[in-house]
């Protein structure tokens, strides 16, 4: 097999065991065992002259996965020079820069990251829910809902932004589009715990509503699958 026959396939596995997600110490050390050969053989390719932007990228995003961040810029900066369109390159700058720290500065840099991968490729969702974040936390929630509501229209099936939307439906009080996506969100979760977290976010928005018959009864589910969620039941 080719070096860069390696290299897919090492970045194949890395995408069917979804790092951010492993729940075991010895399944995440493993996952950093892969990260790191894959960047060892990105780096024989890159040595040998032999790389692209999508190259540069790719282990700007494996550094990023391992949350070594500077060598993550690194990486993405020789991306977007060798190609200014590389939105994904863009799109992961961004995050690094919004979470770096929790600056408004920091923030408008991500900013201009996202806005500027969109022009590239205006289906990006990463860089939407990147914009997002932003507008939510400086209480822009019109903006915010624009860009949750475009990124749900082109992944209408990704769970995770309709737990985006909801959470900010019942932050600015619009209960019952909130009880709407998690009615989505309940109906396609798999993950038992995850689920108590979203019987009980329901049932907040019963219970503000008045509706407490259907408060109890979320309540009731959630506490059946995560008894320690008890705790943050109204009263």
């Amino acid at each position: 097999m080719k070096k860069n026959g390696l290299v897919m396939l090492l970045a194949c596995l890395i995408l069917c065991i979804p790092f951010a997600q492993a729940n075991e110490e010895n399944e995440v050390l493993q996952n950093k065992k892969i990260i790191k050969q894959i960047i060892k053989e990105n780096n024989k390719l890159i040595k040998a002259n032999n790389y692209t932007s999508d190259l540069f990228y790719e282990q700007g995003r494996l550094y990023y996965l391992i949350k070594n961040d500077d060598k993550a810029w690194e990486y993405l900066n020789l991306a977007v020079l060798m190609n200014e369109n590389n939105a994904p390159a863009l799109t992961l700058t961004g995050d690094i820069e919004y979470y770096k720290n929790n600056s408004i500065f920091q923030a408008g840099k991500a900013f201009e990251y996202y806005q500027k991968a969109l022009k590239i490729d205006p289906k990006n969702i990463n860089a939407l829910v990147g914009l997002f974040n932003i507008y939510s936390e400086i209480s822009d929630y019109d903006n915010a809902l624009n860009m949750i509501n475009k990124a749900v229209k082109i992944e209408p099936e990704n769970i995770g932004l309709y737990e985006k939307r909801a959470d900010l439906y019942s932050k600015i009080n619009e209960c019952q589009k909130a009880i709407e996506d998690y009615n989505f969100i309940i109906k396609n979760e798999t993950e038992k715990q995850d689920l108590a977290w979203f019987y009980l976010k329901r049932g907040d928005c019963y219970y503000y509503l008045g509706k407490y018959d259907n408060a109890t009864n979320d309540y009731k589910q959630s506490v059946e699958l995560d008894k320690k969620l008890k705790k943050f039941i109204k009263r």
